[in-house]
């Protein structure tokens, strides 16, 4: 089991069905009331890649992925044309985007990129306007970013963006940290803004098309689904 860096077809992708999924467990009591729980700390996303096959070109450059990803062994990248970037498409991200963590003061200090889903209504506002509260942070969604793209990442410290040699992305973890000399100090409010893929994996060992489907435009279903790398990090809500 490995991954490859190689990046699902952006126009297969472009014409994709899928987004994300949530476990809840549902009982229903003898007075009709429920009790729900849900079991995951952040969404898993479901695709399905047949729907956005539309030519021979694309069917072939599915296979040689397919051939690569040995089935259902091998993760990859796959750009969710609605769910690419920290802030509202179509974008650009700004540093003031999401809060990260409060900074520990040390050099050794690696923080996981987080996507934070706000409200709609605060979405004009910056990470540094809009979260006060850890009750505000408890409530909005969330997701550990595990692929973002190389040289998007843009940092702030208390809304005051860093120059880009200050800091380091480790791209295939999602982990970014500050260099000799430009640690923030401890407390301080951390933000980041950036673009990433989405970890994915096909969901199916087997592969089968026929022309008169493919002509047809019938193919069958290519499931794909997300590969959860990472955790969502604790946020030290006693270090401000």
């Amino acid at each position: 089991m490995s991954f490859l860096q190689q990046r699902f077809p952006l126009q297969i992708a472009f014409g994709m069905s899928g987004g994300p999924q949530w476990q809840t467990q549902i009982a229903t009591m003898t007075n009709g009331k429920e009790a729900r729980n849900g079991t995951w700390s952040q969404a898993r996303r479901r695709y399905d890649a047949a729907s956005g096959v539309r030519s021979l070109a694309d069917l072939q450059q599915l296979f040689v992925l397919f051939a690569a990803a040995k089935g259902r062994l091998n993760g990859f990248r796959f750009q969710d044309p609605f769910d690419y970037c920290s802030c509202v498409l179509p974008g650009p991200p700004t540093p003031q985007d999401c809060l990260q963590a409060f900074a520990t003061g040390s050099l050794e200090s690696r923080y996981q990129l987080v996507k934070v889903y706000r409200p709609s209504t605060m979405q004009s506002e910056s990470a540094q306007e809009a979260l006060e509260t850890e009750s505000q942070w408890n409530q909005w969604g969330k997701r550990a970013i595990t692929r973002p793209h190389q040289d998007s990442l843009l940092i702030a410290i208390e809304g005051v963006a860093l120059p880009s040699n200050t800091y380091s992305l480790d791209v295939a973890s999602g982990q970014f940290y500050f260099l000799q000399g430009s640690v923030p100090a401890k407390g301080a409010r951390i933000t980041a803004g950036f673009t990433f893929d989405t970890p994915v994996r096909f969901d199916s060992d087997t592969l089968e098309v026929t022309m008169e489907s493919f002509e047809a435009g019938q193919l069958p279903t290519i499931p794909l689904i997300e590969i959860i790398e990472a955790e969502l990090p604790q946020i030290d809500w006693s270090s401000p």
